[in-house]
């Protein structure tokens, strides 16, 4: 009720406010579109990557800026709402995408030449690439199918392919390149690292995998959920050429972060007994930095402009459906709106379409997905000189 209420009180209030300096332009889709998470940049040589639904069923393509052309890529049944199908570029070079498919109730990752249309066939399904691609991370996509499902793929437990009764994989870092494992963890290696009482291997699963910019390291989300109590999470970081895991944060929640250099993270988690927006230092041992400017702005998907030294966050819907979209300068602590975007109440749950911002064009472009127009579309907001000049906006 509390929703419904708030979106009819806001029902005349316009679907997007932007700020000053602030442009935006949706890709022309003839049907529901979208990316998916906010980890990958769906943008290179002017192409942007979508999802698109076409009667139930799962399109993926490419959308050429200059040209205004659009182009099928594939279709894959192996897709959520959150992060589609994982579609994304191979390293940042050639025109090479991945992304996931269910053949003969097998689920498998594609990479794709979209110069010379030719396919390779990967047996270990990707979460992530690396950001050059030379590595990926596998996890148990049936376990998170069972726990978690939003990030699951129906169709995989629909087929009957899912068998829970065989031991949780863990987590694994594969060479793409020739498939050769780097490093396995099994879900008891990882329990067996600062082990708390309430995980067990059938309650806990493995998500958010994201390498460090020098591909060197990895980070990922352990979450279980303990029998009559709310789920928990820590973040863990793990090593390509040592076989050793350390828990880096571990005070019962971890939502989202990202990679701001090879040894140091901007979090949304519990510290000091309080869920808030820090910065984890690696260099030496653990430094922890909290960011007192976010404070009340509440979870939020992060990404790093390493050009402005600043994040873009998003924020969830708030009382009368707006989602927010802000950066947060690191150098300065500065908070400034971007603009705010309707999402309509029937976007709620599993399928709920999150802004999911990702940088683009060196931090002078940011794509969202969004609901302001009623369906889901794929936006690129382009931020000005104007903007930058200009004050906050509210």
């Amino acid at each position: 009720g509390y929703y419904y209420m708030g979106a009819i009180l806001s029902s005349r209030q316009p679907g997007v406010t932007i700020c000053t300096g602030v442009e935006y332009n949706g890709i022309p889709v003839d049907a529901p579109a979208f990316f998916g998470y906010y980890d990958s940049p769906p943008l290179l040589h002017d192409q942007v990557l979508y999802h698109k639904l076409v009667e139930g069923r799962l399109e993926l393509c490419r959308y050429h800026l200059p040209g205004d052309e659009q182009h099928k890529i594939a279709a894959s049944n192996a897709w959520n709402y959150q992060q589609g199908s994982r579609l994304g570029w191979l390293g940042t070079t050639q025109e090479i995408v991945y992304y996931n498919v269910l053949s003969d109730r097998i689920l498998k990752t594609i990479l794709h030449d979209l110069t010379k249309n030719t396919k390779i066939s990967l047996d270990t399904p990707a979460a992530s690439f690396s950001p050059e691609g030379k590595y990926l991370a596998s996890i148990d996509f049936t376990k998170i199918s069972e726990l978690n499902p939003e990030y699951g793929y129906d169709d995989y437990v629909d087929s009957g392919s899912v068998d829970n009764s065989r031991p949780n994989s863990g987590i694994q870092i594969v060479e793409t390149d020739g498939q050769n494992f780097v490093q396995t963890y099994s879900i008891q290696q990882i329990l067996d690292v600062a082990p708390c009482e309430s995980q067990t291997v059938a309650n806990s699963e493995i998500n958010h995998v994201s390498f460090a910019p020098d591909s060197e390291s990895f980070a990922f989300v352990h979450r279980w959920y303990p029998e009559n109590s709310p789920r928990k999470s820590r973040l863990i970081i793990g090593h390509i050429h040592a076989p050793k895991l350390e828990v880096i944060l571990d005070d019962g929640l971890v939502s989202h972060y990202t990679w701001l250099d090879q040894n140091s993270l901007f979090v949304y988690g519990c510290y000091e007994n309080k869920n808030q927006f820090i910065t984890i230092d690696l260099n030496q041992g653990i430094t922890i930095h909290t960011h007192p400017a976010l404070a009340g702005f509440g979870d939020g998907h992060p990404s790093f402009d390493p050009v402005h030294n600043r994040v873009v966050i998003d924020s969830y819907p708030d009382f009368k459906r707006y989602q927010k979209l802000f950066l947060y300068d690191l150098t300065d602590a500065a908070v400034k709106q971007v603009g705010k975007f309707k999402s309509p109440v029937k976007f709620y749950g599993e399928s709920r379409c999150d802004l999911h911002p990702r940088w683009v064009e060196q931090g002078r472009a940011i794509v969202i997905d969004t609901t302001f127009t009623g369906e889901r579309s794929v936006v690129l907001v382009k931020l000005t000189e104007e903007f930058e000049n200009a004050g906050n906006c509210s």
